[in-house]
């Protein structure tokens, strides 16, 4: 039997009428004698014991049991005064903190690419990394249903291909996102990657000649929810003049090496299974199973 359906018994049927089960260790205490109820040399010896001996063991037992786990301290009026007034203190500081922010300007660029960062920040990752709440989910698949609408409506298909009008992700970014703050954004991200490849090869340079054993470095970090990483090689070797053409006879073995390899990759969490995507993605799997299984 199991601890829960243990106590859940010794609740229903408890050791005296009168027994306080408000009481943690009382409780506890009534539970321990009726675990010990009806297992074998153990049976009805409770009830063969005197009335007075069997409070005794009672009392006792939820003595020590309140002894092993103490009931929580009450606060006094004074510490609920202190606790009280430090987190209204702490609401207040906020609120001040919240009235002191700039305007955002809308009529300027960097308006729009701000409001757009906290909006896609409480949206997608409103707790640092923890997953988006189910509330801003719904809200998201909404966005992503009525944004499919629109590319169903001006989608065109020729055999296996699908194609879309080349400006479908312009003319429907959401409202407060311009050509330009897109732009902006994109731009920096190209940028971002190829500075990233710089400081890459600066510090891989300096590392591969201060240690001839280190072969290889990388770097990874966070740039909002997507990720931007790079590795960077001490040398690696290649066949010399490339893939030969056709007819073209070259030493099979002949080789050139390169030095400080440079990789870059820029990770787009939209690609991952989770959050809104992996909801559309179960939800397409079981629409395509009951129209295709048969």
């Amino acid at each position: 039997m199991s601890a829960q359906a243990t106590l859940d018994r010794a609740d229903m049927y408890p050791v005296f009428e009168d027994m306080d089960l408000s009481c943690r260790a009382t409780r506890a205490a009534n539970a321990v004698i009726r675990s010990l109820d009806g297992r074998s040399g153990f049976d009805s010896w409770f009830d063969n014991i005197d009335d007075d001996i069997q409070t005794e063991i009672v009392e006792e037992l939820a003595q020590v049991i309140q002894l092993v786990y103490p009931p929580p301290r009450q606060l006094s009026d004074e510490e609920i005064k202190v606790i009280a007034d430090k987190a209204a203190a702490e609401v207040f500081e906020g609120f001040e903190r919240n009235l002191n922010q700039p305007v955002i300007d809308y009529g300027k660029v960097e308006g729009y690419v701000r409001d757009i960062r906290n909006a896609t920040r409480d949206l997608i990752n409103p707790q640092g990394k923890t997953a988006m709440s189910e509330s801003k989910k719904a809200t998201a698949l909404e966005t992503v249903e009525a944004l499919a609408a629109t590319l169903v409506a001006a989608h065109t298909r020729d055999g296996s291909i699908i194609s879309l009008p080349k400006d479908i992700g312009d003319t429907t970014l959401p409202e407060g996102i311009t050509t330009e703050s897109r732009t902006l954004h994109q731009n920096h991200a190209v940028n971002l990657v190829a500075a990233t490849a710089e400081a890459l090869g600066q510090i891989g340079i300096e590392a591969f000649k201060a240690d001839e054993k280190l072969e290889q470095l990388s770097v990874e970090f966070g740039y909002g929810t997507d990720s931007v990483a790079g590795t960077i090689q001490r040398s690696k070797e290649y066949p010399a003049g490339g893939i030969p053409k056709e007819g073209e006879e070259r030493d099979p073995n002949a080789v050139i090496t390169k030095y400080g390899i440079v990789s870059m990759k820029y990770g787009v969490n939209a690609h991952a299974n989770k959050g809104v995507l992996k909801k559309v993605r179960d939800s397409i799997n079981e629409r395509a199973k009951a129209a295709l299984a048969g």
